[in-house]
């Protein structure tokens, strides 16, 4: 996302990004271009090698993309996870009905099956931020090898749907998705400030007008039409998994990397963590803080404890 006015071009963007992310962005698109053909109903390969480690190592550290369903936000994480384990991501695909209707169960198991077809039979550690770690909890609960040597997860400022609680209305789900954009962009713009008419436009309409309105208020979100609403479609799709999902029990060792000032706490997980106990770590900041500047260090450096701290004791 850049600040400033009008839409830049693709190429524009891109050199508008830093060095790191300009790097990810690119092995991204290598990675898609090198996967094997989409066969009729395939959502592709969206493994995305983040970092490489040491050689022969197939036992990665696999971070699972957030709502939002891109990895860009892992770069600066990534950078930071030094040792020998690679550093994995997985992408959802961004195909405009590709991920629609799937459960969170579903997307473990198709996640599952493209890092069993990249050579992975057990990752070293399954973790995810928001969303991302839904999935990523929801993947060891499932993972084949899960029953006599569980997978470390780490949860990065994770929560289940709240019991009771009914799914967005369309309404809510759009200024729910500006948020994440505006917030994942480091913007201080308040999407409250917007006028509420805007978020009961059909959904086109309300996209391209809170694009003109944030770009009035100073931040442009550097996306096209096309971009903006594919984006809204995978997003709202992740949306309604997260929203029928209830997290079942799970044996293994889970970490809890949590914001503050976000919401999250160990007492939405601890009753799930059936065998060894739940590490909770509370961090300063909040749920979109976590993964840059000087927090993500500590983030970094409290994943690493997961693989191998508790990869030795599971």
């Amino acid at each position: 996302m850049t600040r400033g006015g009008g839409t830049p071009s693709p190429d524009a963007r891109i050199d508008s990004l830093s060095p790191a992310r300009r790097e990810l962005y690119l092995r991204l698109l290598r990675e898609r271009a090198n996967a094997r053909p989409a066969r009729a109903g395939d959502v592709g390969d969206g493994v995305v090698v983040l970092r490489e480690g040491a050689p022969g190592r197939t036992d990665p550290v696999v971070l699972v993309h957030p709502i939002g369903g891109g990895v860009f936000c892992y770069g600066p994480l990534a950078r930071l996870l030094d040792g020998p384990r690679p550093v994995w991501a997985v992408a959802a695909d961004t195909s405009p009905t590709a991920e629609s209707g799937r459960t969170v169960a579903e997307l473990a198991e198709h996640y599952l099956e493209l890092l069993a077809g990249r050579g992975v039979r057990r990752p070293g550690l399954l973790g995810g931020w928001s969303f991302g770690g839904l999935v990523a909890h929801e993947m060891a609960r499932r993972h084949p090898a899960g029953v006599e040597r569980p997978v470390p997860v780490t949860l990065i400022d994770s929560a289940p749907w709240p019991p009771g609680t009914g799914a967005w209305s369309t309404a809510e789900t759009l200024r729910a998705y500006i948020d994440d954009l505006v917030g994942s962009g480091g913007a201080d713009v308040d999407v409250a400030s917007l006028p509420d008419t805007l978020w009961r436009l059909p959904v086109p309409a309300a996209l391209d007008r809170a694009s003109h309105e944030l770009a009035e208020r100073g931040f442009d979100l550097g996306l096209g039409a096309d971009e903006l609403r594919r984006r809204y479609t995978v997003f709202e799709a992740m949306t309604r998994a997260m929203q029928r999902h209830a997290p079942g029990e799970y044996a293994g060792p889970v970490a809890l990397l949590y914001a503050t000032a976000s919401g999250v706490g160990p007492e939405m997980w601890r009753p799930l963590s059936t065998g060894a106990p739940l590490v909770p770590h509370p961090l300063s900041g909040d749920h979109f803080s976590l993964l840059t500047g000087e927090t993500v260090r500590d983030v970094a450096r409290l994943l690493l404890h997961s693989v191998n701290d508790l990869w030795e004791h599971r």
